[in-house]
């Protein structure tokens, strides 16, 4: 079968090396376009491209005319959408022989969209799972042929989770490959009724809310935590009169609700962080800005005029 790839991220760089290991024949890498945002992202499968002799292709836009009648000339059977972010109209989607098969980090029907991991640690998912699916020109929309299922930690980060995505990923499609190969791919379609779908953008703006409960308040920093790498979305935040400081690190130290509890009440400051109260406990909460590290949140409390008694959000 004659194969083309298009890929950024390890995941990307791990399938086409999947690919070359199974003698596929892969005639040709679809990437971003090289520059400094995107580097990251896919100088590796670039260079295993480039070293296994496979053309690179990195088109502005995929349903450009031009880069649509170079598809067409390589004969394809099917291509395979790993991690590449522009869309799919009817006429790319129409030229592989055997369609186009997209790898989607989410459990297809829900958490479809962007970003459904970290909305997955917000919304206290104790589990969570990949999916390969056919395209179609509705978004995340198309017949499923594989969904892994895996747990997310207690302690799982927006990085880690993302991190564990590729991983279970990269597994499932050597196995999709196999079943490709074999004739013995199986499809069904989704109950889109119990669809859910998330947009690009960083889920509220990144602010907490000091009238979540405490455990909220941790599965919201963790999964905004990319850390050591930039979050890709924004840090968590904390407001106070009007500034916005960035939380490191949230842990729940229990209950310490009052007879009528007052979110976002500072109720203590230590070298180990801010205790903030919220509606059915307390937060310990390490702060940063960008010039006081978070290892020193008493001094920044200090520089901002934080202290016990004042009310953060």
């Amino acid at each position: 079968m004659r194969f083309v790839l298009a890929g950024n991220e390890s995941i990307g760089y791990e399938c086409l090396k999947t690919l070359i290991e199974e003698n596929q024949q892969v005639v040709g890498v679809v990437t971003d376009k090289m520059n400094e945002e995107t580097k990251l992202k896919n100088a590796r499968i670039k260079f295993l491209a480039n070293q296994a002799g496979i053309k690179v292709y990195e088109p502005e836009d995929v349903n450009d005319s031009a880069f649509l009648e170079e598809l067409r000339l390589l004969d394809l059977d099917l291509i395979f959408n790993i991690a590449f972010l522009q869309l799919y109209k009817a006429p790319i989607l129409s030229i592989p022989k055997f369609g186009c098969i997209n790898f989607h980090p989410g459990p297809l029907p829900k958490y479809g969209g962007s970003n459904g991991w970290v909305w997955a640690i917000i919304n206290g998912e104790s589990e969570y799972g990949v999916t390969f699916h056919y395209m179609a020109e509705k978004i995340d929309a198309g017949d499923v042929i594989a969904i892994e299922r895996f747990p997310i930690e207690t302690d799982e980060t927006g990085l880690s989770l993302l991190l564990k995505c590729y991983k279970y990923g990269a597994v499932s499609f050597r196995r999709v490959l196999r079943n490709i190969l074999e004739g013995t791919v199986v499809s069904a379609s989704q109950d889109l009724r119990q669809k859910s779908y998330y947009y690009n953008r960083t889920p509220y703006d990144g602010m907490i809310n000091t009238g979540w409960n405490a455990a909220k308040i941790c599965d919201f920093v963790r999964a905004l935590n990319f850390s050591p790498f930039p979050s890709p979305l924004s840090p968590a935040m904390v407001a106070f009169k009007g500034i916005k400081l960035t939380v490191t690190k949230a842990e729940v130290l229990g209950n310490a609700v009052r007879e009528k509890p007052n979110p976002g009440e500072v109720i203590d400051i230590t070298e180990d962080g801010l205790t903030m109260q919220t509606g059915n406990g307390a937060v310990l909460l390490r702060l940063s800005d960008h010039s006081t590290p978070s290892a020193d949140t008493a001094r920044l409390c200090v520089s901002k005029g934080i202290a016990v008694g004042s009310v953060l959000g």
